[in-house]
């Protein structure tokens, strides 16, 4: 409103572009301001003197028409407010989910309607299950994340020094390069999240500087992983990162890549088989999370890049470094794996899934999985088939908008791997009498 200074915004079905709620702001509204007062201090009073003693007969006059444009049956509708309620609520029993029942709600202003918005009423029981899930998630992920993952930052850095005659300060800075960037790009495409929060523009810069600050913490954090993790299987005549400039290099890439597209399906089908088999013992169920949703970022077709992030990063810290370190510790390479595959499942307990254990066991062993592939196979396999089991997942998510440019980018991210196999392979493919490099361990390792 150019007169008043506010504005309306509307929110509209994402399928069928239709408007489904409203809410109109005024810049000398004190309706925001009471809505953020207690209960305990009287906030209905406030709001209903917010409201301009409108009467409830002439709200629901205000209501009837705005429902009936917008499809609700009104005389199936039950009126929940009185006399002495602000705003107005109905509830529509005709649309339930479970114990939940859709409920309409309006609020008012300057003799007009101020908001609509519909929603499902959210039972008492549930809301407190979902907040006790969610503090033993944010427990394991400051516990069993955040302080082993410190811990193995700190050993990093020492091993890296320790092992110097064996690995090179030069090794993983290009793939520490390429982890700075993919993050940073993923932080900026989840910018219209950080916005629908409501934070000025002086508080993004701060929390963009903040952000900038725990990313370059975590790109050093995986660049000494990979140096120090390189240093301490060589020391032990292991080759599990081979050098570009060693023979049969090229070749070893795309089998790596190769190995890493099966390894990937292989892995899809085997988190679905957990998943139901979690379904049917602990009842598990997910919801979405709207921080998550390619709907909400800058560009959705750069989501996918967060797979290359996760696959060079994770791979690197928990288990060229992390199994090799925790082997020193425990002396048994299994254990050493199970360690480090609960620590990176720890990170990931946030996720809208619950119970929040749920994670922790798929990805354990999920973990255990990678874990095989980088002993077995080497360091370069591990990381496709990570990149590759993430790209599809996002890929698919793509897919799932079925826009042309989404659906374009879900194919193309999932077809990459391959991609930058072949374009390695081509660039260091030798002779074809090269030997590839030596990368399993000696039979006793596997034990």
């Amino acid at each position: 409103d150019q007169d008043s200074g506010g504005y309306l915004n509307v929110d509209i079905h994402m399928n069928t572009a239709k408007p489904v709620s409203y809410i109109r702001e005024l810049p000398d509204s004190d309706y925001t301001t009471n809505e953020l007062v207690p209960e305990s201090e009287g906030r209905a009073a406030l709001l209903r003197l917010s409201e301009g003693g409108i009467s409830l007969e002439d709200k629901v006059s205000l209501a009837v028409p705005v429902l009936s444009e917008l499809g609700y049956d009104v005389s199936a509708l039950e009126l929940e407010t009185t006399e002495a309620d602000p705003g107005l609520v109905y509830a529509d029993h005709s649309k339930e989910l479970g114990e939940s029942t859709l409920k309409l709600h309006f609020t008012f202003e300057n003799d007009d309607i101020r908001s609509f918005e519909p929603e499902f009423s959210v039972p008492a029981d549930h809301t407190a299950y979902v907040e006790k899930e969610t503090s033993r998630a944010n427990l394991m992920t400051l516990a069993g994340y955040g302080l082993f993952t410190l811990l193995l930052g700190v050993l990093a850095i020492v091993y890296s020094v320790l092992t110097r005659a064996y690995t090179s300060f030069k090794r993983g800075i290009w793939l520490s390069i390429l982890y700075f960037l993919f993050s940073m790009i993923g932080t900026i495409n989840l910018l219209p999240t950080f916005q629908a929060e409501g934070y000025s523009t002086l508080m993004l810069v701060i929390l963009f500087g903040i952000q900038t600050l725990f990313t370059l913490a975590m790109t050093a954090l995986v660049y000494f992983s990979l140096v120090a993790g390189n240093g301490l299987w060589r020391k032990d005549g292991y080759n599990l990162w081979g050098r570009a400039k060693e023979p049969g290099y090229g070749r070893y890439v795309l089998h790596s890549m190769y190995s890493g597209y099966l390894w990937a399906f292989i892995l899809l089908g085997l988190q679905s088989v957990i998943f139901f088999v979690l379904e049917k013992g602990l009842g598990v169920w997910s919801t979405t999370d709207a921080s998550q949703s390619p709907y909400n970022m800058v560009y959705p077709w750069l989501m996918p890049i967060l797979a290359w992030m996760a696959g060079i990063g994770e791979e690197a810290v928990y288990r060229l470094f992390g199994i090799r370190i925790f082997k020193k510790m425990v002396r048994s390479t299994v254990l050493a794996a199970v360690i480090t595959s609960l620590i990176w499942a720890f990170g990931h307990t946030l996720y809208p899934i619950y119970p929040v254990i749920t994670r922790p066991i798929e990805l354990t062993i999920i973990g255990l999985v990678f874990s095989f592939i980088m002993i077995k196979y080497g360091f370069v396999t591990a990381v496709f088939s990570h990149v590759i089991f993430n790209s599809i997942l996002m890929g698919i998510s793509l897919l799932a908008m079925q826009d042309a440019v989404n659906v374009a980018a879900g194919v193309f991210w999932m077809v990459l791997p391959a991609i930058v196999g072949y374009v390695i392979y081509r660039f260091h493919s030798g002779t074809k009498k090269e030997k590839p490099i030596f990368t399993a361990p000696h039979p006793e390792e596997s034990q």
